[in-house]
């Protein structure tokens, strides 16, 4: 997949991501601190990852730009072990510089998962 692709769906999917945290933080502020809210922040960006690529192979960005995540053995859909390490590998600093040498994600590389048009 395109680095362009990814750029976008990395930018849809933080506005996405933001836009559902604050709404649910600001829903709840009588009730939550900022200690908790940082911690339900990073709740939710696992959560947000974990839950659409598993249940849909896409997040929101992906289904934007009209791409999914599949198994890179078979094409099909990835386990939940395998989204479960892709979720994981995004909290790697800097994983991003991944994508300059190889073109590949670090997620994609340790969860043996590619990004494919849908």
């Amino acid at each position: 997949m395109t680095l362009s692709k990814r750029i976008i769906n990395f930018l849809i999917d933080s506005l996405a991501f933001f836009g559902i945290t604050f709404l649910c933080i600001w829903a709840s502020s009588s009730r939550i601190d900022p200690i908790q809210a940082r911690y339900l922040f990073i709740a939710f960006y696992f959560l947000y990852y974990l839950g659409f690529e598993f249940a849909f192979g896409k997040t929101v960005g992906k289904f934007i730009t009209q791409t999914k995540v599949v198994s890179s053995k078979d094409l099909t859909k990835p386990t939940f072990i395998q989204v479960l390490i892709r979720t994981l590998s995004r909290i790697i600093p800097f994983y991003f510089i991944s994508y300059l040498m190889t073109g590949k994600g670090m997620h994609d590389h340790f969860s043996n998962t590619i990004l494919i048009k849908s």
